[in-house]
């Protein structure tokens, strides 16, 4: 937050384009890393945030579509469990959503 009001003072409301991509750049980097532990998790977060909320049908079908495997569903269970664990997503009733804003932006941007 002191970046950016040190640099709101200096560029006005571009700075907060520039926050953002320093955010992205920032979560893009977190993200590729977690992305190694799984061959599916960028799949499964790309469907999250396409969806804005996804449920398991529709992230298990995006899924398949984007890999052309059928995968087993005990798979997918793990996986989104993996990333409700490690605070990337979190399940409401039968939906999942991303929780966290800026790494649902880069998720649209950059993936």
């Amino acid at each position: 937050m002191l970046y950016f009001g040190r640099l709101y003072v200096e560029k006005g409301m571009d700075a907060l384009d520039e926050v953002k991509a320093l955010g992205v750049r920032m979560v893009k980097r977190e993200l590729d890393e977690v992305f190694t532990r799984s061959p599916y998790y960028r799949y499964i977060m790309k469907a999250i945030a396409t969806l804005g909320k996804a449920r398991w049908r529709n992230i298990m079908d995006y899924v398949m579509a984007q890999t052309g495997r059928r995968l087993a569903n005990a798979t997918i269970s793990r996986d989104l469990k993996n990333l409700v664990k490690m605070g990337f997503i979190e399940r409401q009733g039968d939906e999942y959503r991303i929780i966290d804003p800026m790494v649902r932006y880069a998720m649209l941007g950059e993936y």
